[in-house]
């Protein structure tokens, strides 16, 4: 999970694991238009690569090789701080 992704409840942390309990490799990402995205629950063995990923394409590259990663909708997930514009729309 992103610390910019503020709309995120634990309903919607809930959904993750529960839909990641699901899956025999307990992997689960969050669903959007353009492919899988974060928050995301995923095995261990890419925590290193992922530590050292900046931007928006890094955790991508690796939920769109997972054959065996599930989706899962979080709309409030769709909503992330990235300029000050965003968190305008937030406090707005």
């Amino acid at each position: 999970m992103l610390v910019d992704q503020v709309l995120l409840n634990r309903f919607d942390i809930k959904k993750l694991i529960s839909t990641s309990q699901k899956n025999n490799s307990n992997q689960a990402a969050t669903k959007y238009p353009d492919g899988l995205g974060t928050p995301a629950i995923v095995n261990y063995a890419f925590k290193k690569y992922l530590k050292g990923q900046r931007g928006d394409t890094g955790a991508k590259i690796i939920f769109s090789n997972i054959q065996s990663i599930r989706s899962v909708e979080l709309k409030n997930a769709l909503f992330d701080i990235d300029t000050k514009k965003d968190l305008a729309r937030l406090t707005s």
